[in-house]
């Protein structure tokens, strides 16, 4: 079983925890909508995060003010956005970006 921890600012439920009273979270926290995936890769900005899944499945929380969760709204825990079909999801590693 995989464990995913967020901990940190949450103002915006970035941490995929649910709001919290304080807006932040100091010692690290189970994400429990994660924990029957094998979460892969984790990308977050400053209101938002992103779970990869090694099924390549992608979830999403936190502030959606300018659609950067890729859901029709603001989300408080991780939601899965397997259903989406106009995403294409593109491998860039960093020897595509330098170019050696």
């Amino acid at each position: 079983m995989f464990t995913v921890l967020g901990w940190g600012s949450n103002q915006h439920a970035q941490l995929g925890i649910g709001y919290t009273e304080e807006g932040g979270v100091i010692k690290p926290q189970v994400i429990h909508d994660l924990q029957d995936n094998e979460i892969e890769d984790i990308s977050n900005g400053d209101r938002h995060s992103l779970f990869l899944s090694r099924t390549g499945k992608v979830y999403s929380c936190g502030d959606n003010e300018w659609g950067q969760l890729g859901q029709d709204r603001s989300l408080s825990h991780p939601d899965n956005l397997a259903d989406k079909e106009y995403f294409q999801f593109l491998h860039v590693d960093e020897r595509s970006i330098s170019g050696k």
